[in-house]
C-alpha cells in the first residue's frame, strides 16, 4: 500500500510551526461572547438573591422555632408536677405559663408584631401538653412572596407518682386480724398474714430491716457493734393515707400494736398474755420505742420534704379522742400491765363490713386513734412517717428490737373494710417507696405488692426483695388480668422476668426456687419489662407476690418496686 504524499514531510525538509492565536485576537474573540455572560448574569442574580435572602429567614425561623420548643419542654415540666394538686386545682397552668413567661413566650404577649398564644392541657390521667404558637420575624422572604411566618411548637411530660405498695385497701399489715368472710361487695377481705414491721438501729439489716437497722453484718448480736449499714435512714419507713376527693366522712387514722410483739406468748403471765402487752422484740430483743407522725396532704405531690404536720396545723379534730398526729409509743408498761392503755381507741365490736369483723386481739383494744381527719381537709395524700428512736428516756439505750405494727384508715361512724378497686370513696393505706414486712402466713399465700397502671407501659419494672423467703421454698410474681375470681377479686397469672442476687441470676424465669440458693443478707433484684400494650382493668392494676412456704414459717423482709424513668419525663 502506498502512502499519499502529504502524509508526511519529506525527507530533509523541517515541518511547519503551528500558527498560535495572538492574546489580542483571543480578546477579540471572546468580546463577541460578553453579551451572552452578561444576559445569564442578570437571569441569574435574580434567583441567587431570593435565594439567600430566603435562607437567611430560614435560619431565624429554625433559631426561633427552637427557642418555643425548648420553652415548651420547660413549660410542661413545670406544669406537670401540680396536676394532682387538690388545694388549687389550677397551678398547673399557672406555672406552666410563668415559665413560658420567663422564656419570653408570655401569653398574649406581643411578639414580631403577633400575639403568643399558650396553651395548656391536661392529658389524663397524668399527662401535661404545652402549645406555643407566635409568629417569626420576616426580613428578606418578602421578595420571594411570602409576607408571615407563623411557628408552632409542642411539649407533653408525664409525671408518675411512686407506686403504692402493699394495700388497694384501708388497711395495711393487719396480719392476722379479721376473718376469712366476704367482705365489701362480696369481695373477699382474707386476713393479709403480714405485719408492718420496723427494727431498732442497733439491729443488724440481715435480719431482714434494710433501712432503719443501722447496721450489717453482724450476725444475731444486735449490738451496734458491726459496720454501719450504708442504706440506713433515719426517716424510716412512710405510709400514705390517700383520702378522695368529694367524701363526706371524717378519717380516723388507727394504729394497732404501736410498739408491741408480734406473738403474744411473751412470758407475760394471766390476762396480759396479748400482744398489747409484750412490747418489743419480734425477736425477743430489747423494747424497741417507735415514733408516728402524720403529715397533711398538700399541693406538691413530688416533695414530701415541706408537708406541715397535723399537730403544727392542728388539723386534727378537737371533739375527737386521740393525739393530735404525733405520738411516740416506748413500749413502758402502766400500772395494770398494759402498754399505753390510757388513750386507746375502742372499736367495740370490731371494723364490720358485711360479715367481715377486724376482731380486736385476744379482746383487749389494741388500736390507737392517731389523729381524726375532719371531711373538710384537703383530699390527697397524707404522710405517715414511722421511726425508730436510737433512744429513749426510761427506754434501754440498746434499741435492738423489732416491732409490728397496723395501720388502719377508718371512715368515721363506718367501720367497715373497704377496697378502693370496687369503691370510689374508699380512703388508701399504702406503703411508699419500701414495704418493710413481718410475714405469719398461713399455707402458701399471695400478698399485694404494686399497683401498676396503664401510665407505666413499656417501661421497665425493678422489684427488689432483701433478705426474702426464710423458710419459702418457691417465689413468684404475678400480673393482674383481671377483675373476675372468687368474689370478684380479680385474677393472676404468672410474670416472667430476669433475677439477680450476688451471683446467683436466672433468665426468663417464673419462678424462683428459694430452698436452692440462701438468700440471707442479699437483695433479690427481679426486672421485666411491661409490653407497650399493657393496660389492666381499673378495678385490677394490682401485682402480687406469692410464697410457697413449709410449714409454720415466718419472714422479716422488705421489699420496693420501681418503674424507671419514673417520676417526670417528656413523653412523645
Amino acid at each position: 500500500m502506498s502512502s499519499s504524499k502529504n502524509d508526511a514531510p519529506a525527507l530533509g525538509t523541517r515541518p511547519r510551526p503551528r500558527r498560535v492565536e495572538s492574546s489580542r485576537t483571543r480578546f477579540r474573540r471572546l468580546r463577541r461572547d460578553d453579551g451572552y455572560v452578561m444576559a445569564m448574569v442578570g437571569l441569574l442574580i435574580v434567583p441567587l438573591v431570593i435565594v439567600t435572602a430566603f435562607a437567611t429567614d430560614v435560619g431565624q425561623w429554625y433559631a426561633q422555632a427552637t427557642q418555643m420548643q425548648r420553652t415548651a419542654d420547660a413549660a410542661a415540666l413545670a406544669g406537670v408536677v401540680w396536676i394532682g394538686d387538690k388545694t388549687n386545682p389550677t397551678r398547673y397552668r399557672d406555672e406552666a405559663l410563668k415559665v413560658a413567661a420567663q422564656n419570653g413566650f408570655g401569653q398574649g404577649t406581643n411578639v414580631n408584631g403577633s400575639t403568643v398564644s399558650v396553651n395548656v392541657e391536661k392529658v389524663p390521667p397524668n399527662r401535661l401538653r404545652v402549645t406555643i404558637d407566635a409568629r417569626a420575624m420576616v426580613f428578606f422572604a418578602p421578595a420571594s412572596g411570602q409576607t408571615r411566618q407563623d411557628l408552632s411548637r409542642s411539649a407533653a411530660a408525664e409525671f408518675n407518682l411512686s407506686v403504692p405498695l402493699g394495700s388497694p385497701r384501708n388497711y395495711l399489715g393487719t396480719g392476722d386480724l379479721g376473718s376469712n368472710a366476704a367482705g365489701y361487695a362480696g369481695t373477699p377481705q382474707q386476713r393479709e398474714g403480714m405485719w408492718m414491721a420496723i427494727s431498732g438501729y442497733c439491729t443488724d439489716k440481715q435480719q431482714g430491716d434494710r433501712i432503719a437497722a443501722g447496721f450489717k453484718s453482724g450476725g444475731d448480736n444486735n449490738n451496734c457493734a458491726t459496720t454501719v449499714n450504708d442504706e440506713y435512714s433515719n426517716t424510716s419507713y412512710e405510709h400514705y393515707i390517700e383520702l378522695p376527693v368529694g367524701r363526706s366522712y371524717n378519717t380516723e387514722v388507727l394504729i394497732f400494736n404501736g410498739n408491741m410483739s408480734a406473738t403474744p406468748s411473751c412470758g407475760v403471765s394471766g390476762n396480759n398474755r396479748t400482744r398489747e402487752s409484750c412490747p418489743g422484740g419480734l425477736d425477743s430483743k430489747a423494747i424497741q420505742p417507735t415514733t408516728f407522725t402524720l403529715y397533711r396532704a398538700d399541693g406538691t405531690a413530688l416533695d414530701d420534704t415541706d408537708n406541715p404536720t397535723m399537730a403544727s396545723v392542728g388539723g386534727c379534730a378537737s371533739n375527737v379522742a386521740g393525739v393530735n398526729g404525733t405520738k411516740t409509743f416506748d413500749g413502758r408498761l402502766n400500772s395494770n400491765g398494759y402498754v399505753e392503755r390510757n388513750k386507746l381507741f375502742n372499736p367495740g365490736s370490731g371494723f364490720a363490713g358485711s360479715g367481715t369483723v377486724m376482731a380486736t386481739d385476744s379482746a383487749t383494744n389494741g388500736w390507737w386513734n392517731m389523729c381524726t381527719i375532719p371531711s373538710g381537709a384537703p383530699a390527697g395524700r397524707y404522710i405517715l412517717r414511722v421511726r425508730a428512736q436510737a433512744t429513749t428516756s426510761g427506754a434501754p439505750a440498746q434499741n435492738n428490737g423489732s416491732n409490728a405494727y397496723s395501720v388502719v384508715a377508718n371512715r368515721s361512724n363506718n367501720t367497715a373494710l373497704c377496697d378502693s378497686r370496687f369503691d370510689a370513696m374508699c380512703p388508701k393505706v399504702f406503703a411508699k417507696d419500701y414495704l418493710s414486712v413481718f410475714a405469719t402466713p398461713s399455707g402458701d399465700p399471695e400478698f399485694f405488692l404494686a399497683e401498676v397502671g396503664s401510665e407505666h407501659a413499656g417501661k421497665k419494672v425493678e422489684i427488689t426483695l432483701w433478705d426474702p423467703a426464710e423458710g419459702a421454698t418457691l417465689i413468684e410474681i404475678k400480673r393482674p388480668t383481671g377483675c373476675g375470681g372468687p368474689g370478684g377479686g380479680g385474677t393472676w397469672a404468672n410474670q416472667t422476668f430476669d433475677w439477680q442476687a450476688g451471683s446467683d441470676s436466672g433468665t426468663g424465669v417464673s419462678s424462683i426456687a428459694v430452698d436452692s440458693y440462701d438468700f440471707n443478707n442479699k437483695a433479690v433484684v427481679i426486672t421485666f419489662r411491661l409490653p407497650t400494650s399493657y393496660n389492666p382493668a381499673a378495678c385490677n392494676k394490682w401485682y402480687r407476690i406469692r410464697y410457697q412456704f413449709n410449714s409454720g414459717a415466718t419472714d422479716r423482709t422488705t421489699w420496693s418496686l420501681k418503674i424507671l424513668g419514673d417520676p417526670v419525663h417528656l413523653v412523645a
